[in-house]
């Protein structure tokens, strides 16, 4: 999920379900983390969704709303699901059919890590969740102003360090912004405080190896 060369390890993960694959939920709840995760809404309008859908563990089962069982059919190893379909004769005459199905009969799916995944949609209706909601519109906010005006949408060279050298390049323009913003209207002190920053930051590269500044300037 995360690269092994970062040296930390998150202790909460939020996302959508494109963006955190049902394996990566399933093998961090595992590992103690809390994960949220927003799922696709259900589209089709006057329709059942698979939440209305009650799943029987013992004999691997869908129930309908109106009580009739689906029994598994096949599953579709890509996609991690089996599907279940209900009888024709169960359909034909149940009342509540318009409301679940415009076909012969109904048919239904579920994930192989359902579980997982609804303790992780569980997760968005805690406080935490709503915290880093906020948290994430700053983050977010720092990338869309690195990719939109200081040309981090590319790479400029390949490779992990060429690319390390541009992404620190931005946070160094990003947080020179914010330093100045924040500093006292003072120029020599501006100045100064630019200067330590620099200096810190240019004995870093170094330590770390990278081909700063001239490799990632054209």
């Amino acid at each position: 999920m995360w690269a092994p060369r970062l040296p930390f390890q998150p202790y909460a993960v939020a996302g959508g379900v494109s963006a955190l694959p049902s394996s990566s939920v399933r093998s961090g709840t595992n590992s103690q983390r809390t994960y949220s995760v927003s799922r696709i809404q259900w589209n089709v309008q006057g329709i059942f969704g698979k939440d209305d859908f009650v799943y029987d563990r013992q004999h691997d089962q869908l129930i309908c709303p109106a009580g009739k069982r689906l029994h598994k059919r096949t599953v579709h190893a890509r996609n991690r699901q089996t599907e279940y379909a209900a009888r024709f004769s169960d359909c034909q005459h149940c009342p509540l059919k318009t409301q679940c199905t415009r076909a012969r009969y109904r048919v239904a799916h579920r994930h192989w890590d359902q579980d997982y995944l609804d303790r992780a949609e569980a997760a968005r209706a805690t406080p935490g969740y709503r915290w880093s909601q906020r948290c994430r519109k700053r983050i977010e906010h720092l990338f869309a102003e690195a990719k939109e005006q200081m040309g981090l949408r590319r790479a400029r060279r390949r490779g992990w360090a060429n690319v390390t050298e541009q992404c620190l390049l931005t946070a160094l323009a990003q947080n020179l912004k914010r330093i100045v913003a924040a500093l006292p209207r003072s120029p020599s002190a501006a100045v100064a405080a630019i200067g330590r920053l620099l200096t810190q930051f240019l004995r870093w590269i170094q330590v770390l190896g990278c081909r700063w500044p001239l490799s990632c300037i054209d």
